[in-house]
């Protein structure tokens, strides 16, 4: 009897031992693993950020304009969309552990709260503040923690363009341009939230163009739309402001501009004005007509913007023969 309990005793203690060794197999097979996961995910991160409808990585709320929704309640979730200024229609369907449940014209969810101001409604059943609601974007781009987002005309933009960059006969419609949210560097190298109106067409290449300045810390001045200048091209161009869209003549003329299309982009107007004679517009760059002389901001034939538009297929309309428009980057269709 002695003996049998001896060896039951002796066969347990083998059984725990076997056991704990498999415990501590799987641990460390654990942490190898998780090791192995930690390596590719960094290996991700650092290729060239990519579409983000593939991409899985963390995109922090920097700019305050815009908050992310993601498929699952997980900070390295899948992307839906951005949470952005815009009309209504977002509803809060839950909040939990730090993330707020949303629907979102039909889409479903998640939204980290530590993305979130504090005026934004959170209670169970009621909507979303209005200054948030999901842009579904047809792109976004993403460099570092910086979206790059492409979406249709949002409501609150069509009121703001209507009667002066989008006017009554306007041969164009709303459905054919893409609100464009892009950031860049102003000339005190402080990091600015840009908005530009563009043809759908040239969306993503645009996107693409000031994902690239911005990582090269190109500095512009202003890109807000044209409707802030009561859609005055000699008013936005004399505040330097970068532009696309406004339906207009070329000056002078009964021709539609290129932008008229929204194909056409004004980088730093004030430093590099339209000259063709004696007239140079804006009529405040003529210390800037002079292209032999040096100062900053200067597009010329070596400038990154320069090089970047036309790397994408743009005409630069410093390389004009009769008229020169070092402003003017365009794209025929």
């Amino acid at each position: 009897m002695t003996n049998c309990l001896v060896r039951k005793r002796a066969h347990a203690l083998i059984v725990l031992f076997a056991v704990g060794l498999l415990v501590l197999c799987v641990g460390c097979g654990g942490t190898a693993n998780e090791e192995l996961e930690d390596e590719a995910t960094q290996d991700e991160v650092a290729v060239e950020p990519i579409a983000v409808d593939t991409v899985h990585c963390v995109f922090p709320n920097t700019s305050g304009d815009f908050v992310i929704i993601r498929e699952t309640p997980d900070a390295n979730g899948p992307i839906l969309g951005v949470l952005k200024n815009g009309h209504e229609g977002a509803t809060c369907l839950e909040v939990d552990d730090g993330w707020i449940k949303v629907d979102c014209f039909g889409i479903v969810g998640y939204v980290c709260s530590k993305d979130v101001q504090d005026t934004l409604l959170v209670v169970s059943g009621q909507s979303l503040s209005p200054e948030y609601v999901l842009s579904q974007t047809s792109d976004t781009l993403v460099y570092e923690d910086y979206c790059f987002v492409s979406q249709c005309i949002p409501d609150t933009v069509k009121t703001r363009m209507q009667g002066k960059s989008m006017l009554d006969d306007a041969t164009i419609g709303f459905d054919q341009l893409r609100y464009l949210t892009i950031f860049h560097y102003d000339y005190q190298g402080d990091i600015k939230t840009g908005e530009m109106v563009c043809n759908k067409i040239i969306a993503h290449e645009l996107l693409c163009i000031f994902r690239a300045l911005f990582s090269r810390e190109y500095p512009i001045e202003s890109i807000r739309l044209v409707d802030d200048f009561e859609a005055s091209d000699e008013k936005s161009m004399e505040a330097n402001n970068t532009s696309c869209f406004n339906f207009r003549n070329v000056p002078g003329t009964r021709v539609l501009s290129c932008h008229a299309l929204g194909m056409a982009v004004d980088v730093n107007p004030l430093q590099n004005p339209y000259v063709r004679g004696m007239r140079i517009q804006p009529e405040t760059s003529m210390e800037y007509a002079d292209r032999d002389k040096k100062f900053e901001h200067k597009i010329d034939e070596d400038d990154f913007c320069k090089m970047t538009f036309t790397s994408f297929g743009f005409q630069w309309g410093g390389n004009w023969r009769n008229a020169k428009d070092y402003q003017h980057f365009e794209k025929r269709k």
